[in-house]
């Protein structure tokens, strides 16, 4: 059990059909909760420290807060960085520890793209670290599908020349009505893929995403939400609530 890596409770995931929750937090309180809720399902889990939320040098301290927690943890717990957009962010994390980073090239040009996570993830294996890469909005692909390429070659292709751990698709901020095309590339990509953005998708996003065969799950505006909803007596308990709710849907699937 304890703190472990990444690619190893993913590629379970994907080998059991099941999915793994990636839940962000921001302090010890949400780490707590996180945590007890996997314990008490006796699910593998994720924390999410987000790049984007914090400054350098609170991000480090939450780090080293969900490092030693995971440590201390009864199940498979991994510590990733979400979302980092500069080689320093991934840097700091893999000299802290983490089981794994993601380098967000999502918007640039996807050659660019691919010549950045391709670093990162050289970086990230020298550690000993896993690296999620990122192809970004689903509709991106449909769009170059229209231009006469294919979605699984381009993630191929992606995945192939950067040697990214796992892969993260987003579901466009529209919904996806269709979830056909998701469907069919978590079938036909070999490595695992995350998913950002479920709830997107329709009612119960989360469960379809998992149903489809993503191995990661990330949650994360929701849980925001409730940890700066610092007024409300009855968060922590809500808080609680909702990431129980959501391991239950994607873990027993």
């Amino acid at each position: 059990m304890s703190l472990v890596e990444s690619k190893r409770i993913l590629t379970e995931a994907k080998s059991n059909s099941t999915s793994v929750g990636c839940f962000s937090v921001y302090d010890f309180d949400s780490i707590s909760e996180v945590i007890s809720a996997a314990e008490f399902l006796g699910v593998p889990l994720m924390l999410s420290v987000d790049s984007n939320d914090f400054t350098p040098k609170s991000l480090k301290a939450l780090g080293l807060q969900a490092i030693k927690s995971a440590e201390k943890s009864f199940v498979s717990v991994a510590v990733h960085l979400n979302h980092a957009k500069d080689i320093d962010a991934v840097l700091m994390a893999l000299d802290m520890g983490f089981s794994s980073v993601m380098y967000d090239g999502s918007n640039l040009p996807f050659y660019e793209n691919m010549k950045h996570t391709r670093k990162a993830a050289c970086l990230a294996h020298a550690s000993n670290s896993n690296i999620e890469g990122e192809l970004g909005d689903l509709t991106n692909l449909m769009v170059l599908g229209n231009y006469g390429y294919n979605g699984i070659d381009i993630a191929n292709e992606f995945i192939a020349k950067t040697n990214i751990d796992f892969l993260a698709l987003t579901i466009p901020k529209s919904g996806l009505k269709d979830v056909s095309v998701l469907s069919y590339m978590c079938k036909n990509i070999e490595i695992p893929i995350a998913i950002h953005g479920a709830s997107r998708i329709k009612e119960n996003g989360p469960k379809t995403a998992a149903k489809l065969g993503a191995s990661k799950i990330n949650f994360h505006s929701e849980i925001k939400k409730y940890i700066l909803n610092k007024k409300n007596s009855d968060n922590k308990y809500r808080l609680s609530e909702l990431i129980y709710k959501h391991l239950v849907s994607i873990s027993f699937v």
